[in-house]
């Protein structure tokens, strides 16, 4: 008689179904260890739902810094939003209110790095939206994210990353070469400082926009200044809009990270596990053969000698 063919794999197929129980714990077996990525080297989270405090608990507290340093808040992507509403194109201390981060998180900025948030703002003027720079002039040390409409003497230049190293060269990256980044719809920033690659990676509403040399090995984009929202790290050149979801990590986010970024708030991340998904099942398969062998028990028990 012909001997029976096997497969490679039959070591891997069981001789009998598997039960309930089985199955349940060969795919708690087969999932993979979960790695809540977006929670790893998260420094800051700002959420601005009631609070400006620091969700990351932690040395970087907040403080609210103005002319009127009373915390507004409005409507945001996801729940509320820091609401700010300074006079435009104001080398002075912000009129309104603003959010500063210690000096302390500087640190952060000396390695790879990311920022994330969400900004909402029609200011057809220069606004600095968050920054740790001095901004009398774009080539202070330093970083900052603003509206800068008419970097460069063009009006169509809207939303620019600014930042320059001790001793470096002024860098400007743009998050759009058309207008539509003023225009009071909901987008989403994300920036990534790559030291290994020296490379800065710009997103704008999950997609990459621009790529850049950073020139960051020359030195650390820290200053002895704050890290500020709702203006420069003096308090100067206040914002005019809403801010939202601010997330700051101490290492370069992932392109699938942009994207989850883009679909939840900072403070829910991480998103459920496949663990966590695949273990759910296997308690169901669990729970499901328990109730099975209990159901046939209890018939045995009960069945005429």
């Amino acid at each position: 008689m012909r001997p029976r063919h096997r497969s490679r794999f039959s070591s891997l197929i069981p001789a009998r179904p598997l039960t309930p129980l089985g199955l349940g714990l060969a795919v708690l077996a087969m999932a993979p260890c979960a790695r809540a990525t977006l929670a790893d080297g998260l420094e800051v989270c700002l959420d601005f739902d009631g609070t400006t405090e620091n969700r990351v608990a932690g040395p970087h507290v907040t403080e609210l810094r103005g002319e009127r340093p009373t915390a507004r808040y409005a409507p945001g992507k996801f729940g509320e939003a820091a609401d700010f509403r300074a006079t435009p194109n104001r080398d002075k201390v912000t009129d309104d209110w603003a959010v500063v981060l210690p000096a302390t998180l500087n640190t952060l900025y000396e390695g790879d790095w990311s920022l994330s948030f969400w900004v909402n703002t029609t200011q057809k003027g220069d606004s600095a939206l968050i920054g740790n720079k001095e901004w009398a002039s774009g080539g202070n040390p330093g970083w900052v994210v603003s509206t800068a409409i008419g970097m460069g003497g063009n009006a169509e230049k809207q939303g620019v990353m600014n930042w320059r190293v001790p001793d470096g060269v002024r860098h400007d990256v743009r998050f759009e070469a058309v207008s539509g980044f003023c225009a009071g719809d909901w987008r989403h920033v994300v920036a990534t400082f790559d030291r290994a690659r020296d490379r800065v990676s710009v997103y704008l509403d999950g997609r990459l926009v621009n790529e850049h040399g950073a020139n960051t090995d020359a030195g650390p984009l820290a200053t002895a200044l704050p890290t500020c929202i709702g203006g420069t790290a003096d308090g100067t050149w206040g914002a005019s809009g809403l801010v939202d979801e601010v997330g700051l990590w101490s290492r370069v986010l992932e392109p699938e990270e942009v994207l989850l970024l883009g679909r939840r708030p900072v403070r829910r991340i991480p998103e459920p596990a496949a663990t966590g998904l695949l273990g759910a099942a296997a308690m169901a398969a669990l729970v499901a053969g328990c109730r099975r062998r209990r159901t046939r028990s209890a018939g045995a028990n009960t069945r005429r000698p």
